[in-house]
């Protein structure tokens, strides 16, 4: 037997006591505030999801860079490493 306020909080429906008003009000107030710090918290969200996005995007743009820059290095050394040896070979 339970009724539900105008903030969707159930309570027992009582005689209409001056105490359950109360705590019927102090219950959708609460609600209230709630809803607000969760509709802010997912307007954060939404602003900053763009940012993470170019943020994430750059880095891995850099990422192609750096391996597009490092890629003929590592193939002149991998076809290098028969001279390389044959030198350390030399010097000894």
């Amino acid at each position: 037997m339970d009724a539900t306020t105008s903030a969707n909080t159930p309570f027992s429906p009582g005689n209409g006591s001056a105490g359950e008003t109360t705590l019927n009000k102090a219950a959708a107030s609460v609600h209230g505030a709630v809803d607000r710090v969760a509709g802010a918290a997912d307007n954060a969200v939404s602003k900053a999801k763009p940012a993470i996005d170019r943020v994430a995007r750059t880095a891995h743009q850099t990422v192609d860079k750096v391996a597009g820059a490092a890629a003929p290095t590592a193939e002149w050394l991998s076809e290098q490493r028969d001279s390389f040896m044959a030198s350390q070979q030399c010097g000894r």
